[in-house]
């Protein structure tokens, strides 16, 4: 049975401080999925939004953009997808995680992303940040809990680099 390789993208849709974020964060996914399509392995996409509440995103619809950047609302859904996934797909390799944000959280994260820790796929799945750069420490300091690495917070990530990410994962085993 072919295993496959979970893409987990978490999208900062409120209408904060840098709301052009969602604009490249949809482009980014579109831009995934493309080079997905012409590659010999198997990768699923799944596209969380968050601000107010969480939902799931169509990548060829426009992101809904309004109300706050609530994450521990993000996370909570992120939680229930994995732990879904886990059910329907056994035969997985590491996961990626990106979250795109607008570099603005409220408070109320810490509790979700520790119950999201306890979760094998995401405590040893790869984490990345995209947001606007620079950020003050303080602004910092979810990013930096999601994704461990101060590398792993970054201005942008290509969809090269993503391919790259999934080939390194599945060579690994």
């Amino acid at each position: 049975m072919k295993r496959i390789t979970n893409i987990y993208y978490l999208v900062d849709c409120s209408c904060r401080k840098y709301g052009h974020q969602t604009r490249r964060a949809q482009t980014a996914v579109l831009k995934a999925k493309c080079a997905l399509r012409n590659v010999r392995f198997s990768a699923k996409i799944h596209l969380i939004g968050y601000n107010d509440k969480a939902m799931f995103l169509n990548a060829f619809r426009k992101f809904p953009v309004s109300g706050n950047p609530i994450l521990r609302e993000g996370f909570k859904m992120l939680k229930t997808v994995i732990e879904y996934q886990r059910k329907a797909e056994p035969q997985q390799t590491r996961s990626i995680f990106l979250f795109y944000s607008s570099g603005e959280v409220v408070n109320g994260w810490q509790s979700p992303l520790r119950k999201l820790f306890t979760l094998p796929e995401f405590a040893g799945g790869l984490r990345y940040v995209v947001t606007p750069q620079p950020l003050s420490e303080k602004e910092q300091v979810p990013f930096l809990q999601f994704a461990d690495f101060p590398e792993r917070v970054l201005p942008y990530f290509s969809e090269n680099r993503l391919l790259s990410l999934i080939q390194t994962i599945i060579n690994q085993k």
